[in-house]
């Protein structure tokens, strides 16, 4: 499994956005969600974690509240803490 860092992440946000812009308005460019999986975003520690409770993508977890993320076995409040500052 591959892990990129911030800055990887942000030149991949990049590309898609210049895509997007060159391509039109008029035509969906996959977002994020679809080009990076649980594990690119939140690491090694939390990402299996997330996947074991059913979280398939950053969007979904970033949709889940606090206390639907602290009921997942093996995150605590460091966990959940990292989790939202990974986006």
């Amino acid at each position: 499994m591959a892990y990129i860092n911030r800055k990887e992440f942000q030149a991949l946000l990049d590309r898609v956005k210049a895509l997007e812009d060159a391509i039109g308005a008029n035509v969906k460019v996959p977002t994020v969600e679809h080009i990076l999986g649980v594990e690119e975003v939140y690491g090694e520690k939390a990402a299996p974690l997330l996947l074991a409770a059913g979280y398939k993508t950053p969007y979904e977890v970033r949709s889940a509240s606090d206390e639907e993320l602290l009921s997942v076995d093996g995150i605590g409040p460091a966990t959940l803490k990292a989790i939202r500052a990974a986006g």
